[in-house]
């Protein structure tokens, strides 16, 4: 599994120019449609693999695969737009199969036995969330990017 997605952004320079060329508001409004456009694909990509590791037989972990967006900050130099993909608890498993756990079986004193090194227990995991990630980042980089751009390209400028 990779550490972490590497990136090249160019043309920050221009971006940080045109988004300081907006009023505040229109620029904040920009920065939360372009993040949420990413968050959508992102949201619809975990979810997949998902779909793709587990069988279906409540659909309590689908469903319950959430996003949102955070505004931090004020002004367009300080304000900070950020997507949280989570889990409600009420999916609480799904962590567990994220992160992995360990099968010790049913039976009277197996967890003991397990503290006593007697058995090991299974180690079970299935990676979804990472995977899907790791899967959509271009794409959401790249919906990202063209929401930028349409802004731009439209001819947007200050008071509109």
């Amino acid at each position: 599994m990779a550490d972490g997605v590497t990136v090249k952004i160019e043309g920050l320079a221009e971006l940080e120019r045109n988004m300081n060329r907006l009023a505040e508001d229109v620029a904040q409004k920009h920065a939360v449609d372009a993040v949420r456009a990413g968050e959508r694909i992102l949201q619809a990509a975990i979810v997949a693999e998902a779909e793709r590791r587990f069988t279906r037989r409540t659909g309590t972990l689908f469903a319950n695969i959430r996003a949102t967006l955070r505004v931090t900050g004020r002004g367009v130099r300080g304000a900070t737009v950020k997507a949280y993909i989570y889990l409600r608890s009420d999916a609480f498993y799904g962590r567990f199969w994220e992160l992995g756990f360990r099968h010790i079986g049913r039976g009277k004193g197996r967890r003991m036995q397990l503290r006593h090194g007697a058995i090991t227990g299974k180690r079970m995991q299935r990676a979804w969330m990472v995977p899907g990630l790791e899967a959509a980042a271009p794409r959401v980089l790249d919906a990202l990017v063209a929401k930028l751009r349409g802004f731009f390209a439209g001819g947007t400028t200050e008071g509109d």
